[in-house]
């Protein structure tokens, strides 16, 4: 036990460590830990962790209520095994403007004419008007759709975005 001890003294492991693991392994013929006491998991368990890892992989867009409506346990249960176990998080899906290549050219030659057109006419107001217009283009409430992930970073763009047009088809013409 005291080679053990002087050879671990530079990476500053303490000798009742030391020992401690000794002795578990000489109790259990392994380094894991000792079976733990107490009441053990009834709804929580790995299978149902595993279950709920596969689903996500399948579908990182389905909601918490709705995978534990399916697997039948409470909406707490699922948040627990989600953000504890499986470490994934909840993400709002980002808002982006659509642009093809055709729309940022037509974007650019526009504002050059608009800029030209305002450094003209300096005493000229301008009044910005809004009328109601029914479109064919889903609504989107990020509140109800969002995406599970470790980190929004890992999730392609195409994935975590909702793409909004300037013009969508719409009812009203």
């Amino acid at each position: 036990c005291r080679a053990i001890v002087e050879a671990l003294k530079p990476m500053k492991v303490s000798k009742s460590n030391v020992s401690y693991t000794i002795q578990r392994f000489k109790e259990t013929n392994s380094f894991a830990d000792r079976p733990k006491s107490g009441r053990p998991r009834s709804v929580r368990t790995k299978k149902l962790v595993e279950v709920t890892r596969i689903k996500i992989h399948r579908n990182n867009k389905r909601s918490i209520r709705k995978m534990a409506l399916e697997v039948g346990v409470n909406c707490e249960v699922m948040r627990k095994i989600v953000r504890k176990d499986l470490g994934v998080k909840p993400y709002y899906l980002q808002k982006r403007q659509f642009l093809s290549d055709a729309t940022v050219g037509k974007r650019l030659e526009r504002t050059k004419v608009l800029r030209n057109w305002l450094k003209i006419r300096t005493r000229i107001s301008i009044i910005w008007t809004d009328e109601k217009v029914f479109t064919l283009q889903a609504a989107f409430n990020c509140q109800n759709d969002r995406i599970l992930a470790k980190d929004i970073r890992q999730v392609p763009v195409k994935d975590k975005t909702i793409f909004k047009r300037q013009k969508p088809a719409s009812i009203m013409d």
